[in-house]
């Protein structure tokens, strides 16, 4: 195992997986944990998020979780490209980038590209799949936003 992918699973707890060999992962067994929104992307209410990483390539360039959160509004900002799908709740979506503001619903797909923000409103607690794709040129890129979220939540 090389170094990278050793210190992404020890701190960012992804699968130790480096074969080729599919992963799996229960969703509904993934033990979710504080995944906190800085607070100064907060706009309005008290959300509260949660995720559990499930899947992870060997070179750590694409991940796959699950992410949760209870009501209220907050400004997003996709680092990397992310691609999501809805198991449950409602959320809107306003682009900030340019575009019509969207409601999303529970068996929705949306594809966020990377360097891009919106604003969340969600409305019902919300369930869904992330499925995130780094560049493989940016591996400190990719660290610095996974041990921010990790510093958050402490």
């Amino acid at each position: 195992m090389n170094f990278r992918r050793a210190l992404l699973t020890r701190f960012l707890q992804l699968p130790k997986e480096t074969s080729l060999a599919p992963q799996h992962r229960s969703v509904e067994q993934a033990e979710l944990k504080e995944d906190p929104i800085p607070a100064a992307q907060i706009i309005a209410g008290n959300p509260i998020a949660r995720s559990a990483a499930l899947v992870c390539s060997g070179d750590t360039c694409f991940t796959g979780s699950l992410w949760t959160c209870t009501p209220g509004t907050f400004r997003w900002f996709y680092r990397s490209d992310e691609i999501i799908h809805v198991m449950q709740g409602h959320v809107l979506v306003e682009p900030e980038q340019g575009g019509e503001p969207f409601e999303i619903r529970g068996g929705d797909v949306v594809y966020f590209a990377s360097d891009t923000s919106a604003v969340w409103e969600v409305r019902s607690e919300i369930r869904k799949i992330a499925l995130v794709r780094s560049a493989p040129n940016d591996p400190l890129g990719r660290l610095r936003s996974k041990l921010g979220r990790i510093a958050r939540q402490r």
